[in-house]
């Protein structure tokens, strides 16, 4: 006899969706198939939170921040401002050819909507991003190398 989805929900110690649903998934109406199924998926979903967890806090033991505070120094200047402009641009530059380097490996582009239509992996819009963002640092690079130049220029000039 068929137990409702209420009663072996109490008995699996989940919600009465998570039986109804794997009723539904599985078209059966074996009570044997649907508390393996709700204990199997159960099982995977703990596995998956003690994975993703022991991830995150391993990423966050491994993590080791690198910044050079040019805000609190008060010898800061722009030449700090433009060296830190130019290491970050340098990492950027890293970053986005190892991008390019691992969406070129996935040999697609597009992907298949489910509604027929196609559209671009998420990752190349990042990419993309990425790249005008790293582009718009460089001319920064340039103008701050442009204004000391100028500057420089002046101090050293004995007639002006």
């Amino acid at each position: 006899m068929r137990k409702s989805d209420r009663s072996l929900a109490k008995e699996l110690g989940v919600g009465h969706e998570a039986v109804g649903n794997a009723r539904k998934r599985y078209g059966s109406d074996n009570d044997d198939i649907v508390a393996a199924a709700v204990l199997a998926k159960q099982k995977i979903q703990g596995r998956n939170a003690d994975t993703a967890e022991r991830l995150a806090n391993s990423a966050k033991k491994s993590f080791m921040r690198k910044v050079r505070r040019i805000d609190k120094s008060n010898a800061s200047s722009i030449r700090d401002v433009l060296q830190d402009c130019k290491e970050r641009y340098v990492k950027n530059e890293e970053i986005i050819q190892r991008l390019q380097w691992e969406v070129d490996q996935q040999d697609a582009y597009t992907i298949d909507n489910g509604n027929g239509s196609m559209s671009t992996i998420p990752a190349l819009n990042a990419v993309e991003r990425f790249i005008k963002l790293n582009i718009s640092l460089r001319n920064q690079i340039i103008a701050i190398e442009q204004t000391l130049e100028i500057s420089e220029a002046d101090e050293e000039d004995p007639f002006n």
